[in-house]
């Protein structure tokens, strides 16, 4: 035996102990080292924050609203905790079917930063003509001439103001109000995930 041993030894160019730790070191599994693990953590940081803002986009709501022009009216003595002044949004006609009482109408002073809050406490039925509107909320003088098209009408009662002018301030003048009629998640507005 000890013969066929040094005949294959003298075969090959190799000793015995060279050839063992060449086939322990190719079992061996490697890992290649391509990048640090501090990398690693930036990659996992930067997909949380990812999963972070989708998470967000998925649930963030932001109101939809219907543009139009309100008449601030005062009506009557206050009720207890209710104010005396009322907004009478006039809509486009298109927009009779989304008004629902309780939504929120945001009345604008000009380009300023005061506004009047108010919700809406009642919503005609239908869409009414000019003069339906003139008669059904005796609107006279200016405000009357203001009444041009038929319009889907809301009445809405001020509830707040803000920017520091008082609610006298607006009383018998048009200005242009937005009602939030519904609210829509921030991710429908991108595009390609519109119908979500």
């Amino acid at each position: 035996m000890e013969r066929q041993r040094e005949e294959e030894q003298k075969k090959t160019v190799f000793r015995e102990r060279a050839l063992r730790l060449y086939q322990q070191n190719r079992q061996k599994i490697v890992l290649l080292r391509l990048v640090q693990p501090r990398f690693f953590l930036f990659l996992w940081a930067i997909l949380g924050g990812l999963a972070l803002l989708a998470g967000l986009a998925w649930s963030a709501r932001v109101p939809v609203t219907q543009s139009g022009v309100g008449l601030v009216l005062e009506r009557g003595e206050a009720l207890p905790g209710r104010s005396q002044y009322i907004v009478l949004s006039l809509l486009p006609p298109d927009s009779a079917g989304q008004l629902k009482p309780d939504q929120r109408v945001v009345v604008r002073y000009d380009n300023s930063r005061s506004a009047l809050l108010a919700r809406i406490d009642t919503v005609e039925p239908n869409v009414l003509s000019p003069d339906a509107i003139r008669s059904r909320f005796a609107l006279t003088g200016a405000l009357a001439e203001l009444v041009r098209e038929p319009a889907a009408v809301a009445v809405a009662r001020v509830e707040a103001e803000t920017g520091g002018l008082s609610t006298a301030a607006y009383s018998g003048r048009s200005f242009r109000i937005d009602v939030e009629i519904a609210s829509r998640r921030v991710l429908n507005l991108m595009p390609g995930f519109r119908s979500w």
